[in-house]
């Protein structure tokens, strides 16, 4: 065990709170809801006053032993006097994934009115966090409300809100404190390092705060059990980036030939009537595009053979959902 703790982190280096194991045994924790406070009060835009001892951690337990069997993704739900906020950790991204938070969502919103309300103007508004940690949008926080076509708000009391923790960790600071802030937050939850992590947290964090978390990262980046589920998630990234490298490359050498030389043949034919000099032209351009379209599908064949998600090979190839299931 100490050797793969040894292979994986290097002096100075952190398991990162994206991991989900992490994120879960730090923040799914009623000893450590003084950071959670903090960071509900900075995004709420709210006293922390408000949310001091106001805040009840409901989130489900999500225990390390099937973290191996499951992708799921990771969940807190929060009780801020009846208002619920419930956040997500993603560490990808797929059709079904946005439903089941669509769903989740709707049964947490739901379930106020249980409480034996008189009115239905009570009903507090209830949120969902996403931090995803992947570029899936063009803005650091993206908002979305249920709208008509015309893009006009029906209620503001269901609420999503997607962050983009890649985005935000690369982008250099402002002279707007609030997205400063969560910059910074955006840094913290995605460092591997200790150095770096303490650089972020001193200007978002109470020294209390900062305190309970930089002891629960150094503590569970020291666990063996951790490092061993986090060597676990490394290697299978690695193992699919290659299987994508090499479905890519299969498919350059098989692809682009056999697309190319046909539409090399199609294209000249039907130049010839024209000239010898325009059908070879034609012969060359309509050779390449279809070089191109046919290496795509092999790639597309390649990363389906190797159960890649389809929306990961929508993002590398450009085919549509519909020509890639075409494909299977």
């Amino acid at each position: 065990m100490l050797n793969i703790k040894k292979k994986i982190l290097k002096e100075g280096e952190i398991i990162p709170l994206t991991f989900d194991a992490m994120f879960t045994e730090v923040f799914n924790n009623e000893e450590n809801i003084c950071i959670l406070e903090e960071f509900i009060a900075f995004y709420l835009e709210i006293p922390l006053k408000r949310v001091r001892d106001n805040l009840k951690l409901l989130s489900r337990n999500l225990k390390r032993e099937n973290l191996k069997e499951s992708r799921k993704e990771v969940d807190l739900l929060l009780d801020l006097n009846d208002k619920k906020i419930n956040i997500e950790l993603s560490n990808g991204w797929n059709e079904e994934v946005r439903d089941r938070n669509v769903v989740f969502l709707s049964n947490v919103h739901g379930t106020q009115l249980k409480r034996g309300f008189k009115s239905y103007k009570e009903i507090e508004e209830t949120i969902q966090i996403n931090l995803n940690n992947f570029n899936e949008q063009k803005e650091l926080v993206t908002t979305y409300y249920l709208k008509n076509e015309e893009g006009e708000i029906f209620s503001k009391k269901l609420r999503i809100d997607s962050i983009n923790l890649e985005k935000g960790k690369k982008m250099i600071y402002t002279n707007n404190k609030r997205e400063n802030m969560l910059i910074d937050w955006c840094k913290v939850l995605t460092s591997r390092t200790k150095k770096e992590m303490e650089e972020a947290l001193k200007k978002i964090l109470s020294k209390k705060s900062i305190n309970k978390l930089t002891e629960n990262v150094k503590r569970l980046s020291g666990d063996e059990d951790m490092i061993d589920l986090y060597g676990y998630q490394e290697k299978r990234k690695l193992e699919e980036e290659s299987m994508m490298r090499l479905g890519k490359e299969e498919a350059r050498k098989e692809g682009f030939n056999d697309g190319f030389n046909d539409g090399f043949n199609n294209g000249f034919n039907k130049g010839v009537d024209e000239g010898y000099n325009d059908g070879f032209n034609k012969g060359v351009n309509e050779g390449i595009s279809q070089g191109i379209s046919q290496e795509k599908i092999e790639i597309a064949k390649n990363l389906l053979k190797n159960n890649i998600d389809i929306n990961v090979i929508i993002s590398s190839t450009g085919l549509s959902e519909e020509e890639i299931l075409k494909l299977k």
